[in-house]
């Protein structure tokens, strides 16, 4: 009775399926590799011994009446958002509004948007709006809005960075990177190595300044919003490594200090419009040497850099450290006071002179 009820429900092979518009009541049982589709070279419906049933040559649409076409490629699309294989197995992507059609195509005017696998990389693409249809050119350029690499780089902005983390920002005053928090807490970022030696820096939220911390949360620097720099003293008294145990060529400035200091010529100055434009600092006048002069009377504290000045790019910018004048100033100090003692001692001598000449 069960074979016949079966049999019952089946249409055979060899029975005739409903001609257009029919309706079929039964089932359609199908033999090992077996295939419904146009040839076995063309598009079809597979069937194998296992259960399986594969998908060869077509595209698949769930939602839609006309699946986008994808050459040499399996796609299956539900609605505007497409799942992509192509036969090579050389990459896989997920995307809304996009479609691989011999080259990548939006369906819609609407954003495009996709994850991508490719080479052993995963994307994610973002491409705006346009014209139904039309092609998507910037695709794999600038429309990849991060990029993670086999080897584990990330890219944000960029298609090859070359560090772990690599942000590219693509307009100015636009920060690369932003920390933010809600509520009162710190808008910090952590660094260490494999867990240890840790250090934190970011903007303490109670103060507003921007720390430089150990990981029990000493504050080692601190940046104020005023523009005032501390040391973990609060202090802008900076101490330098001075030990006598690791220094070597040790020898007393002589009076030449007086003789250099003397050559040297202060200035009192302004930094041009672009200079403090570039560099956000506000209207002032300022005290100090030009370092073309300095450093003909101190090279040592004279060093080159290339950047740009008034939007040309120069070799020798020159910067100048003056930490080695305190040394100077105090040898020339001291000559001159021996040289005032000594006058002082002299003038004694002749008020002694004096008196004794006017007391005779």
């Amino acid at each position: 009775m069960t074979r016949a009820r079966d049999l019952a429900n089946r249409t055979i092979a060899s029975a005739a399926l409903p001609k257009a518009g029919g309706t079929m009541t039964g089932n359609i049982v199908m033999g090992d590799d077996t295939s419904i589709g146009i040839g076995d070279a063309l598009e079809r419906i597979e069937f194998d011994g296992a259960g399986d049933i594969t998908l060869l040559g077509c595209n698949v649409g769930i939602g839609t009446a006309t699946p986008a076409a994808v050459t040499a490629s399996v796609n299956l699309q539900l609605g505007d958002t497409f799942l992509f294989q192509d036969v090579g197995g050389l990459q896989g992507m997920v995307s809304n509004n996009a479609h691989l059609d011999t080259t990548w195509k939006r369906v819609t005017e609407a954003p495009a948007s996709a994850m991508r696998l490719l080479n052993g990389n995963f994307s994610f693409h973002c491409s705006p709006t346009g014209v139904a249809g039309s092609a998507l050119p910037n695709w794999d350029g600038t429309d990849v809005k991060m990029i993670i690499l086999e080897s584990g780089y990330v890219g944000i902005g960029i298609l090859a960075p070359t560090s772990a983390l690599h942000v590219l920002r693509n307009a100015d005053n636009d920060q690369s990177l932003t920390v933010d928090t809600v509520n009162d807490v710190d808008s910090t970022m952590g660094f260490s190595k494999q867990g240890t030696g840790y250090w934190r820096i970011g903007r303490t939220n109670s103060t507003g300044n921007f720390d430089i911390m150990t990981e029990a949360g000493t504050r080692v620097i601190k940046a104020a919003s005023a523009g005032d720099v501390y040391n973990g003293n609060d202090s802008t008294v900076w101490q330098t490594s001075s030990d006598e145990r690791i220094k070597t060529n040790i020898s007393t400035l002589s009076t030449s200090s007086l003789d250099k200091i003397n050559q040297l010529r202060p200035v009192a100055f302004e930094y041009t419009a672009e200079f403090k434009e570039e560099n956000s600092w506000g209207e002032k006048q300022r005290y100090g040497f030009i370092a073309q002069e300095y450093k003909v009377v101190f090279p040592e504290a004279v060093s080159l850099y290339t950047r740009t000045i008034d939007d040309v790019d120069v070799d020798d910018f020159h910067s100048l450290d003056v930490g080695d004048l305190t040394a100077h100033l105090v040898a020339s100090i001291q000559v001159l006071d021996t040289k005032v003692t000594t006058l002082e001692s002299a003038n004694t001598a002749l008020e002694a002179r004096v008196l004794a000449l006017e007391s005779a």
